[in-house]
């Protein structure tokens, strides 16, 4: 064996060049870093100026409080850093910087020059380096601040030019940060320069609102404002005739730090409701300001990223002060928005914290909670109603071929019967058809899988270990998972049927219906399983069907050999012999089956009859499927629909059998 070590220590340059391949991607990452250090320094004004899209060149220059020779030495040097002295600093954090990174890996990959100045000294000290060799002093004359210019980045690195764009395509990206940290400081004025011309100047203002006009430049923006115990929200927002493709007009700061974070995306979009089609984002900058130890802003290279303690309550939180200020939300979108599209949540209802407290009681941390509001009106899916799920032969009496008429209010199919007019709930009649696939599926083993290309990755904070218990019969159903970690799992397959839902949001029913069942036997967890998943994901009311279509849901109907009877009625009938009476009365209230947790039975159920909500446009993601209690009067959101005068007296209003709603 040959006694040389095959162990080294790498050259101070090479490990910086490393090094730099996190921090330093491209111009804008050198721009990104410069900033907040001008924005660290205290400056109340700060230029940009970029030549060849900043590869050539990328200066800035603020008038902040500057280095003494000292600092300026030791700027250059990796780990060196005036924000942190213990590692509990990192929980009441506030700057940008505070790794001590930036600098040595920009000055690895450039020619680098550094000239500040403090105010109590007549000189500037200039430190220059090439391409990560040792630094270089000096004195020269220079106002108070710093000026940092980088030339010829990747000079010294070639191959790292093959993977940058075009000088337009990275002066965007400059650009694209340059605004995103001006979002967050109205207080400073900010100016971009390219190729010598001045091109953007943001003049300081007052509020974040006039900065908001003055970098998306519109003044249509709407403007709300709310708290959830520590957390503040403020946001500013165009309408739905704005809204792009993608999130990229969308922005987010956190504590001021720029962020991007695709739930957080989503929870605004959801807010729009039916306003903007699938894909689509709103224009806008929404601001999150919580306590630095409810969020955690070291998990990314480039602080692009950041981790709450507490996620989902962040997201619910958002996502409730934009309902109620912008009124876009109806019920279909504050039912949907409650169904977790990375992660599981309980529906445990905490006291509202304080200012110094968590999100969430201690004893429940960890636990990302759904707003109380909506888990009163979700109740668990009972075993009742996991019976009315199993397939009965085709030929039950309380069942027949139907021919499709019409829909009426996008909500109902209106078709002939062999006995006389029928009218299903075509909500529930997809949740039917929907759950009965599901079970029919797995209890013949006839796996329907849809494979994903690219499996997703999902943190699942609670509930992975029930997921795992059960792989093998849900693998068997069409869901395929795997474990990365104990809180990490990827998603390669969903059922077929599910192919329109988000993977994510499959995989988060899957979870906490597992976890909330424990104690069931398996094949009782998988039933009640495909009970919420058809739930979930079914057709809702408020969408139109075409002739075809609603003749396609019939068909399946029969050919799963689906029934009408159950706690949730579906059907409404007049006989042919009421028709040719000239009358179609409703059946008397004496006469009406008390609803109960027992199925309904075929008679019964035939004429039951429940009021629904006229502005309704989609049942909850989990609708009342038991009727064991009688359902309170929801309170109409901002935003919903009133129902005309004739709707009304065509469709009783919610909470009819009680009092009506003006009474």
């Amino acid at each position: 064996m040959s006694s040389l070590s095959k162990i080294s220590v790498l050259p101070a340059d090479l490990a910086n060049q490393i090094a730099a391949g996190e921090v330093v991607e491209r111009p804008a990452s050198v721009a990104k870093e410069l900033l907040e250090n001008a924005l660290d320094a205290g400056a109340s004004r700060i230029e940009l100026s970029l030549t060849g899209g900043g590869l050539k060149e990328l200066t800035v220059i603020d008038d902040g409080f500057g280095m003494s020779p000292g600092d300026a030495r030791l700027a250059l040097q990796r780990h060196a850093t005036s924000k942190l002295r213990a590692f509990t600093d990192l929980d009441s954090l506030c700057s940008f910087g505070f790794r001590g990174e930036a600098l040595p890996s920009i000055a690895s990959v450039s020619r680098f020059e550094l000239t500040t100045r403090e105010a109590t000294r007549d000189e500037a000290t200039v430190v220059t380096v090439l391409g990560g060799k040792d630094p270089q002093h000096r004195s020269a004359g220079g106002p108070v601040g710093t000026k940092v210019s980088v030339r010829d980045l990747f000079f010294n690195v070639p191959a790292r030019l093959k993977f940058l764009r075009s000088t337009s395509t990275e002066s965007g990206h400059v650009s694209d940060v340059f605004v995103a940290l001006a979002l967050g400081r109205p207080e400073v004025t900010f100016v971009l320069s390219r190729d010598g011309r001045t091109v953007r100047k943001l003049p300081k203002v007052k509020t974040r609102r006039e900065r908001a006009i003055q970098v998306l430049e519109r003044d249509d923006l709407r403007h709300v404002r709310g708290e959830r115990g520590p957390l503040h929200i403020e946001a500013f927002l165009a309408g739905p005739e704005s809204a792009r493709n993608g999130a990229s007009g969308l922005r987010f700061l956190v504590n001021g730090r720029p962020v991007r974070d695709r739930a957080l995306a989503q929870a605004v979009a959801q807010t729009y409701g039916s306003t903007l089609e699938r894909g689509r984002y709103p224009v806008g900058v929404v601001f999150l300001d919580l306590p630095p130890h409810l969020v955690d802003i070291n998990v990314h290279p480039q602080k692009l990223e950041v981790r709450f303690a507490e996620a989902r309550a962040v997201f619910d939180a958002l996502f409730q002060v934009l309902s109620k200020e912008l009124g876009y939300a109806t019920e279909e979108t504050l039912t949907k928005a409650s169904a977790p599209n990375v992660r599981p949540f309980s529906r445990d209802r905490a006291p509202s914290p304080r200012a110094e407290a968590p999100l969430s009681p201690p004893e429940e941390r960890q636990t990302l909670r759904v707003r109380a509001s909506v888990a009163e009106e979700v109740p668990s899916i009972r075993p009742e109603t996991l019976r009315a799920f199993e397939l009965k032969d085709s030929a039950q009496p309380g069942r027949s071929r139907l021919r499709f008429i019409a829909q009426l209010r996008r909500s109902y199919l209106i078709c002939e019967g062999r006995e006389g007019l029928v009218i299903l709930d075509q909500a529930r009649l997809a949740e039917r058809v929907l759950c009965s696939r599901l079970w029919n599926d797995f209890l013949e083993g006839r796996t329907r899988a849809q494979s994903l290309l690219f499996p997703i990755q999902v943190v699942v904070p609670e509930g992975l270990e029930h997921v795992l218990s059960l792989a093998e019969p849900l693998t068997q159903l069409g869901i395929e998972v795997r474990a990365k970690s104990d809180t990490v799992a990827t998603i390669h397959s969903v059922p077929d049927a599910l192919s329109h839902a988000p993977p994510e949001a499959v995989l988060a029913i899957v979870s906490q219906t597992l976890r909330e069942s424990a104690d069931l036997s398996p094949h009782e967890r998988l039933r009640k399983l495909t009970a919420c998943l058809g739930d979930a994901f079914c057709l809702k009311r408020g969408q139109t069907l075409g002739p075809g279509e609603a003749s396609s849901l019939l068909s399946n109907f029969d050919e799963l050999g689906a029934t009408f009877e159950g706690p949730s009625p579906i059907v409404h009938r007049v006989s042919f012999e009421e028709l040719d009476g000239g009358r179609a009365e409703p059946v008397p209230s004496s006469e009406r089956p008390e609803r109960s947790s027992e199925p309904s039975a075929p008679e019964a159920s035939i004429f039951t009859q429940e009021p629904q909500d006229s502005g309704e446009t989609q049942r909850p993601t989990k609708a009342k499927l038991s009727a064991e209690e009688p359902e309170a009067p929801r309170p109409r959101e901002s935003g919903e629909r009133r129902t005309t005068d004739q709707e009304q007296s065509a469709v009783p209003a919610p909470g009819a059998k009680r009092r009506s709603r003006g009474g």
